[in-house]
């Protein structure tokens, strides 16, 4: 992939990635993009989830489930984790 398009493709799901997840190929493009990014564009896409996890896995249609799956087995700051995700689904 060209590097400026792999840029485009990267802040274009950072800053929007909740209108993908409410289908299944959008989903996939958040983790193919997941795969591209650096760790701290990763850790910035973690942030944009804070307070929102709940009401994205409820909503009809979502596929929010998988991209939170794909972060939690490429992140490394679990500490970031546990507040985002793994506090807010009680785990």
């Amino acid at each position: 992939m060209i590097p400026d398009e792999k840029a485009k493709i990267v802040e274009t799901v950072k800053n929007d990635f909740a209108n993908f997840l409410s289908s299944k190929e959008g989903a996939q493009l958040v983790c193919n993009t997941i795969d591209y990014m650096e760790p701290k564009d990763k850790k910035l896409l973690l942030k944009g989830f804070k307070g929102k996890v709940k009401e994205l896995l409820l909503a009809e249609h979502s596929f929010c489930h998988v991209v939170l799956i794909k972060l939690l087995s490429t992140v490394d700051d679990t500490i970031l984790l546990k507040k985002t995700i793994l506090n807010v689904i009680n785990f």
